[in-house]
């Protein structure tokens, strides 16, 4: 026989070979930072960051991970019109701008970003330095917390923010 051989299997119609089907729900649950969580959580998108996973764990509140989310979608927009640092989770081009960007917030927009940043900070700052800080370190920049004692800084500071923020303590996790 001339060439080369041929592969085992059935064919599609195109003649390449079938392959089996892979649950890509079951390939996402395996992944190894989400092994260690409880059954009901691993396939939901919290546990993707190390902030995630401390609410999956138990160790923060629904409330909790909610407030650290607006706390830090909030600092990243103040960061982004103040500084100018650039916006962590990029976004698409303006379509409807003639130069296919958005250009410059207005005067509105900063004051009103700056504002909404002010007052949860100045909310958060009554809890405490330390408080602030572990929000600061793992709510907003996700890095990993690991001991009782941030544990515990980073509670009252969310729980601060929750009450900032008017969210319900009692928040559940909605099942999707």
């Amino acid at each position: 026989m001339v060439g080369r051989k041929r592969k085992l299997g059935k064919r599609t119609a195109s003649g390449r070979v079938v392959k089996p089907y892979e649950n890509p729900k079951r390939q996402v649950m395996e992944q190894p930072h989400r092994r260690d969580l409880p059954a009901q959580f691993r396939d939901r998108p919290e546990p993707e960051s190390p902030f995630g996973q401390l609410m999956c764990l138990g160790i923060i509140t629904p409330a909790q991970h909610e407030a650290g989310k607006r706390y830090r979608d909030i600092s990243f927009a103040y960061r982004a019109v103040v500084s100018g640092a650039p916006y962590p989770h990029p976004q698409a081009i303006s379509l409807l701008s003639v130069h296919g960007r958005g250009g410059e917030p207005s005067r509105e927009t900063i004051q009103a970003i700056k504002g909404v940043y002010d007052a949860a900070f100045e909310a958060l700052s009554e809890a405490g330095n330390r408080p602030q800080r572990a929000v600061k370190d793992h709510a907003v920049f996700e890095r990993p917390c690991t001991d009782e004692y941030s544990h515990a800084l980073l509670r009252r500071g969310l729980d601060r923010l929750v009450e900032h923020y008017g969210i319900d303590p009692g928040l559940k996790i909605e099942r999707h």
